[in-house]
């Protein structure tokens, strides 16, 4: 059987597999969660976002490419208001350049998050006939104090064939996923230190796609902490996927509509919020969509929730990078 015949039958499997998951979107929901109101809206004016946490204090972490490479912005959500009236977009605060191929950056604690990277290295043999590209996995953690942020730990470590990373966690584990073959887990407890990797055999080695980054998102539900996924598999569908850690497929969603992966973010008790074809959507713990909130939402590049004292906010980055602030009722 070919390589494409091999994608085929997969894909068609996958098909079977989910066709249930994406029927009879609903208007309506029974959970508490039934509608998104936005606050407010403003252009960041910084290169194209890659991924954005929010700081318990609220103060926004974003990381954006910049040529080869990538930066860490710091604004203060307070302030968006008057960036917006002011038409300014200057961020507080940058940290130290890093040429690499992939970032992701998520809230660790009340003033420090963890940015890992992905880059590549080449050395040579000693012969010098030889060169080999190794690439590196550096997981950052950075302070951000007073709105500036400095690096107060790093930790390198070396792999295989990984072209892309994400990065989330739970109160109980951070956790990241490396698009290896297969791809895997680096599961880490936050209350012990101990780490392990877990190999995601189940995600088939021709269904993951090199032509786009993956989302992540974690959450403590049922008693259990599940990772959820999304990415582009087989010939550009974007399947969102959930798993315990343990690397179990538990349930998925397979989205017809987009061939570019789309962030998630978790709202908690297992539930999800992510971009469904041009709408915001409530995702059950069972994959399930269960209601639309917002409509004619363009694709996003990064979403996430926080609770903040005055309630959940959900933090959206659109293609035009437009940052707008919902809160969540």
């Amino acid at each position: 059987m070919t390589s494409f015949e091999n994608k085929y039958m997969f894909i068609i499997a996958v098909l079977d597999r989910m066709t249930e998951c994406d029927q009879d979107i609903q208007r309506g929901s029974s959970t508490e969660l039934t509608q998104l109101v936005k606050e407010r809206q403003v252009d960041l004016g910084m290169g194209t976002v890659y991924d954005i946490t929010v700081l318990p204090d609220g103060k926004i972490v974003a990381v954006t490419e910049h040529y080869n490479g990538f930066k860490v912005a710091v604004f203060d959500a307070s302030s968006l208001e008057k960036i917006s009236e002011n038409n300014t977009t200057t961020p507080v605060s940058y940290i130290k350049y890093l040429a690499c191929k992939s970032a992701s950056v998520v809230s660790i604690g009340s003033n420090a998050v963890m940015v890992v990277t992905l880059r590549e290295r080449t050395s040579a043999n000693k012969d010098q006939t030889k060169q080999t590209t190794n690439t590196e996995i550096v997981r950052s953690r950075h302070a951000v104090v007073n709105g500036h942020i400095s690096e107060i730990a790093s930790r390198t470590s070396l792999k295989k064939c990984e072209f892309d990373v994400a990065c989330a966690k739970s109160d109980q584990v951070f956790v990241i996923f490396l698009t290896t073959t297969p791809p895997q887990l680096e599961i880490e407890n936050l209350a012990t230190g101990l780490s392990e990797i877990v190999q995601l055999t189940s995600f088939s080695t021709v269904s993951l796609s090199t032509l786009s980054q993956p989302y992540m998102c974690v959450d403590d539900s049922e008693g259990h902490t599940h990772v959820f996924i999304s990415a582009m598999v087989g010939l550009g569908n974007r399947v969102v996927t959930k798993l315990n850690l343990k690397g179990d497929i538990l349930a998925t969603l397979l989205d017809p509509m987009a061939s570019i992966p789309g962030p998630i973010a978790a709202f908690g008790g297992g539930t999800l919020l992510f971009n469904y074809g041009g709408n915001i959507c409530l995702l059950s713990d069972k994959c399930k969509i269960v209601a639309t909130l917002e409509t004619r939402v363009s694709n996003l590049k990064a979403m996430c929730v926080t609770r903040t004292t005055n309630g959940l906010k959900l933090y959206c980055v659109n293609e035009d990078n437009s940052l707008k602030e919902y809160s969540v009722k």
